[in-house]
């Protein structure tokens, strides 16, 4: 088994909770529907307009069928290659502090 951390925002009622959001997120992106743990949110104020992210994690045992619509590149990484992807290029501000949090680093 694989842990993934998974978030997503919905701050308009399109869901009932994030947890809501986050399982139909992992099945739409990910074709995998499994059960989530919240764990913290956070206002991100980079980007387009502040938002609200809910984030949470999921334990992973089956093969992943991303969506290509959906998932542009995906892979399973060492937390240092993952370091690397999300030091050099270009992440989205909300996914970099999620994963900064989530990993217990401070917010650059």
């Amino acid at each position: 088994m694989r842990p993934c951390a998974a978030w997503a925002s919905w701050s308009s009622g399109w869901t009932k909770s994030y947890e809501d959001a986050a399982v139909r997120e992992l099945v739409e992106e990910l074709g995998v529907g499994v059960p989530v743990r919240f764990l913290f949110t956070f206002l991100c104020q980079a980007g387009v307009s502040p938002v609200w992210f809910g984030v949470h994690e999921a334990l992973i045992a089956e093969p992943l069928a991303p969506d290509p619509s959906e998932i542009g590149w995906h892979a399973w990484l060492t937390e240092p290659e993952l370091w690397k992807l999300v030091d050099r290029g270009p992440f989205v501000p909300a996914g970099r502090h999620a994963l900064r949090r989530y990993l217990g680093h401070s917010a650059a």
